[in-house]
């Protein structure tokens, strides 16, 4: 039987690759006939690039950028073969396994470094910049990179808002983007978003993604009204950003969609069905009899758009079931049933302690892989 068995990345544990290939392991360790398919993906957030250079053959380029707590980083893009596109990814510079638990607090951290890459990549001569957005450790609207792009936030009084983080969008009042940087203006943006959910309300950025970046009941009330308020903003200067809070992906990554949509053209794409295209995972599904999927925490949200789903989507439609490993289950994952997944097996029961250490990770995902061998064994009596 061809099984693929196609994971995101566990976050701030293992990469979409490591995941794959223990649970791959564990499956051909208790079934050596199995005919085993390993696809990482990614839905945008932690596991962007690798996803996109297994695919593609893009090539990795390293660099220097800022970190989320503004001090200065290893960081890295991928340029495609032709060096026309570049492909960045905002958890490697902005992702929330980059910040401490107790440094936690979204509205004080920066995405500057994001900014930084994407002028980086253009300098290398790409045209065009597929931003993954997902992972995210902070609620800032992207307004951080944007200044690294060239952006001016001004207040009432026309003061310049330097170093702006997300506590700081309250006292926007006006956006000058004559000064963005030439060869942003001259290229086209594409953001691969890891969650369909628009900017504001009980999805949005800040409702539903702010307690899982550490924020306060208190300051993800102030975030909502502070995207809000700069989403007016946004609109005072082109008519169409008055439409973009509303769009699915404009509040991924704590809002970063909005920016970017709104002041650099970019149009907003689910992250998940991007990479599932470029790994042409649509043929690789015939004569597949059984998908496995995987992510770090499977809830509620894992249904807005990011990978375990989608795939699985795409294997019902085909008739082909599809079952998870996961480390561990939140609220709402018996919705994810309607989707095409049949079973579940998480790694890590509960929906507390602490994140596992790597190895044990991946002794433990080898054994689920086992666990789904047995479990296709036994439906096949």
């Amino acid at each position: 039987m061809k099984i693929l068995v196609a994971p995101a990345a566990f976050k701030e544990s293992v990469s979409a690759h490591a995941v794959a290939r223990a649970i791959a392991d564990g499956l051909k360790g208790a079934c050596p006939r199995l005919h085993v398919v390993e696809i990482p993906l990614s839905d945008g957030g932690n596991g962007f690039l690798e996803a996109v250079c297994a695919t593609t053959g893009a090539r990795l380029v390293r660099r220097i950028a800022i970190g989320p707590l503004g001090n200065h980083i290893p960081a890295r893009f991928a340029l495609s073969r032709t060096g026309s596109t570049a492909f960045v990814e905002s958890a490697s510079v902005c992702g929330l396994h980059l910040v401490p638990p107790r440094h936690r607090s979204p509205l004080t951290l920066t995405t500057r470094g994001l900014g930084e890459l994407m002028l980086r990549a253009l300098s290398a001569g790409a045209r065009k910049v597929v931003v993954g957005l997902g992972g995210s450790a902070m609620m800032d609207g992207g307004v951080g990179a944007l200044e690294a792009l060239g952006a001016r936030f001004l207040d009432r009084k026309g003061r310049r808002i330097e170093g702006i983080v997300g506590a700081d969008l309250c006292r926007i009042a006006d956006v000058d983007v004559s000064s963005i940087h030439p060869l942003v203006r001259r290229a086209s943006f594409v953001c691969a978003c890891d969650v369909a959910s628009p900017l504001l309300g009980p999805d949005g950025a800040a409702r539903r993604f702010g307690p899982q970046k550490g924020a306060t009941a208190r300051e993800v009330a102030f975030a909502e009204e502070s995207l809000r308020a700069y989403s007016r903003v946004l609109a005072s200067l082109r008519p169409r950003n008055g439409r973009i809070a509303s769009l699915p992906g404009a509040g991924a990554a704590g809002a970063m969609g909005l920016s970017l949509a709104a002041l650099c053209g970019a149009r907003l794409v689910q992250g998940a069905e991007l990479v599932l295209r470029l790994a042409g995972f649509a043929g690789r599904l015939r004569g597949a009899g059984l998908l496995v999927v995987g992510e770090g925490r499977i809830d509620a949200t894992t249904a807005l758009g990011k990978a375990p789903c989608v795939a699985a989507r795409m294997a019902k439609a085909r008739g082909i079931a599809t079952v998870a490993v996961c480390g561990r289950l939140g609220r709402g994952w018996r919705s994810l049933k309607a989707d095409g997944i049949v079973e579940f097996f998480p790694i890590a029961p509960g929906s507390g302690g602490p994140v596992l250490a790597e190895d044990e990770t991946r002794a433990r995902l080898r054994a689920a892989g086992r666990r789904v061998a047995d479990w296709l064994t036994s439906r096949k009596k």
